[in-house]
């Protein structure tokens, strides 16, 4: 796995030096990813409309092609925070970068291959010819450091691998992953719909419906005979609590606020706060425990349009969702109950999982 980041890593600076040359665009992050890799991109007026096409793709791979057959080396430079600056002047992303991540008096490492030097801590491939395969997979549209209030860029995707026959076999198995993708045989079968003036949120049709019902009834009984109590809980609550919980903090971005008579109120993005409040409602013995609050709570998360991707991240959801209360002795068996559970329903469906 590391060396297959590393390989990723070093073909996506490769990307980006072909994105420079091709579109003069400003370069911004361009990390590997469990499955390829990407580098967003300021275009600015040089990508003509500004967003990427499908036609792109094969100007791209020409130029990183271009680029492997030079076989450029990664040369690994230690500089200072000021001959960063110098060294990004133009570049508003990368400056930005550097005055708030490297401290001041510090130094830290950038690397050259041709004509790209970008920061980065390494390592890399020796060269850029080691990449013997190459190829754009998709494009979509984000924003600097996922702030909607900030500049929009253009991220391109590419995958690659020391072998060409190695992207044959990718690519085989991406045509067959399309044929089991869940967007497409969604359509196909009459089980779901999205509507772009309600982004990120399934329209069930009766088909669908039948399903999502009966995989709900199937969770319920694993409830009953696990002794779990299902509950309700509300949907909005005044941001106090998620104050108190914490989620304000770190979350509240992600999460659908408003106001009520001058009172800032949210959507809840999960469950735990909610379970919390109905745990604490009344005075409890600890003869009572353990308490298994279990929960299908309707849940809304003001996801990026950008990410949203069918039933894999989408801004309403709901799942069958549970917290246990339970006394210190009661730790162990109460998690290996819970482990039981997922093992149970795992198996159920064919699923595999590692801990």
């Amino acid at each position: 796995n590391d060396a297959r980041t590393v390989f990723w890593h070093s073909s996506a600076h490769v990307l980006g030096e072909a994105l420079e040359r091709l579109y003069g665009s400003r370069l911004t992050i361009g990390p590997p990813l469990a499955g390829g890799f990407y580098y967003d991109s300021y275009m600015g007026e040089s990508g003509g409309d500004g967003a990427f096409k499908e036609d792109d793709y094969k100007p791209v791979e020409a130029e990183v092609q271009k680029i492997v057959k030079q076989k450029q080396k990664f040369e690994r430079m230690v500089v200072t925070k000021e001959e960063a600056l110098e060294m990004f002047e133009g570049n508003p992303f990368k400056e930005q970068i550097i005055s708030t991540k490297i401290p001041d008096g510090t130094r830290t490492t950038v690397y050259r291959c041709g004509d790209l030097v970008d920061l980065c801590r390494g390592p890399h491939v020796p060269n850029t010819g080691r990449i013997k395969a190459f190829a754009a997979t998709r494009h979509s549209a984000t924003n600097w450091l996922g702030d909607t209030d900030n500049d929009s860029l253009q991220r391109m995707y590419g995958i690659s691998f020391p072998d060409k026959k190695m992207l044959k076999v990718w690519k085989e198995n991406q045509e067959k992953a399309k044929e089991r993708d869940h967007r497409r045989i969604a359509i196909k079968q009459d089980l779901i719909m999205f509507h772009e003036l309600s982004a990120g949120s399934a329209f069930w049709l009766p088909h669908g419906a039948r399903i999502y019902n009966k995989l709900i009834s199937f969770i319920k009984e694993h409830y009953w005979k696990r002794g779990y109590d299902e509950i309700i809980t509300p949907n909005v609550y005044n941001l106090d609590l998620w104050h108190q919980s914490g989620h304000a903090m770190h979350y509240k971005d992600a999460m659908f606020c408003f106001e009520v008579e001058g009172k800032e109120w949210a959507m809840k993005p999960m469950n735990c706060p909610g379970h919390c409040l109905m745990f604490g409602g009344k005075i409890r013995s600890y003869r009572d425990l353990p308490l298994r609050f279990a929960d299908f709570g309707v849940l809304h998360r003001n996801e990026l349009s950008g990410a949203l991707s069918g039933l894999t991240r989408v801004r309403r959801f709901q799942q069958d969702d549970a917290h246990i209360y339970c006394r210190e002795d009661q730790i162990e068996d109460e998690v290996i109950g819970a482990l039981d559970f997922m093992k149970s329903v795992y198996t159920t469906f064919g699923m595999t999982y590692k801990l």
